[in-house]
């Protein structure tokens, strides 16, 4: 996290979470919100993140898992995420990440815009 984003950050404990060791560590936003994130006793990695969330039905507690951790080029990704929400749970696998794909030329403006900016 940027030190401009992050207010407080406290580890809360030791606990078992997806059949992994994890770390509890609370993170407090400067704008007041909370979540817990939760990172792997045996590597570090972050394992997940809890936190409630303010939506159209009301505050939900979702909670994300991150599994499965490979490199894709020079960097360590998770493979799968799990969304877990209201007894809904939703797996997301992914076989590869695209790095610096999109040409420069997509962010030109288009030829109308230009002709208004001359």
């Amino acid at each position: 996290h940027a030190g401009d984003h992050v207010k407080e950050m406290t580890v809360i404990g030791k606990e078992n979470l997806d059949g992994r060791s994890v770390f509890r560590v609370k993170v407090v936003s400067l704008r007041g919100t909370e979540q817990f994130e939760l990172f792997e006793e045996a590597t570090g990695l972050q394992a997940g993140i809890e936190a409630s969330r303010d939506t159209p039905f009301g505050i939900v507690p979702p909670i994300t898992l991150f599994r499965d951790y490979q490199r894709f080029g020079h960097l360590t990704f998770p493979a799968q995420v799990v969304q877990r929400i209201l007894g809904q749970e939703q797996i997301f696998t992914f076989s590869a990440y695209e790095f610096n794909a999109v040409p420069h030329t997509m962010f030109d403006l288009p030829a109308v815009i230009k002709a208004l900016i001359k």
